[in-house]
């Protein structure tokens, strides 16, 4: 007798698609879920309500900061024109146009400390004038006057007349504009009895 052979069941086909997650993985894990943002949820408006506080919090705190900062107090102008005086070196080398920008800044720088201790615009005066202002100042002596008037007279024939000039006269003549600076802060208040 010859033995039946039983008929081999058929291969099943691979599954073409995945089967759905199930709601719970293992252990209670889930995917991470992102926050759906909405106009109708209470966190959004807390959320923007929170920023803008505390944006208007830094605003108001700088403006309170910028508001209580004092504002620097303005320099003393008979401090800004001492020191720019002092200042003034003649150039090296001494020769052509810086020579007579030299003395045109000297005499600017002395007769911006005249307008401020004696009272009236000597930036703007001609000579003539500046001479006539400076014979009114009861302060100062004869001397001194006249010495000051030379200076003016010279410093404009080197500015504007191209006279000849020389380093030891500019360094002579800014000496002597310092020594009577000096003296003006000693004694502006009473006048000069002598040189």
């Amino acid at each position: 007798m010859s033995q039946q052979v039983a008929p081999v069941p058929p291969i099943p086909a691979a599954p073409t698609s995945v089967p759905a997650e199930p709601d719970h993985l293992p252990h209670d894990i889930r995917e991470l879920i992102p926050y759906v943002w909405s106009w109708g949820d209470w966190r959004t408006w807390a959320l923007l309500a929170a920023a803008i506080l505390l944006l208007a919090a830094l605003l108001y705190w700088l403006w309170k900061r910028r508001k209580a900062a004092p504002p620097p107090a303005p320099e003393d102008p008979l401090l800004v024109a001492n020191r720019y005086l002092q200042g003034l070196t003649p150039p090296h080398p001494f020769v052509g146009k810086a020579k007579s920008e030299y003395f045109y800044q000297l005499s600017f720088g002395l007769r911006r400390y005249l307008e401020l201790t004696c009272g009236f615009s000597a930036t703007e005066m001609t000579l003539r004038e500046l001479r006539a202002q400076l014979q009114a100042l009861p302060q100062f002596s004869t001397e001194r006057k006249q010495d000051m008037s030379r200076f003016f007279e010279r410093s404009d024939l080197i500015k504007f007349a191209k006279a000849e000039t020389s380093l030891q006269e500019a360094t002579e003549s800014h000496e002597k504009i310092l020594l009577w600076i000096k003296w003006w802060n000693q004694t502006i208040d009473t006048p000069e009895t002598g040189s």
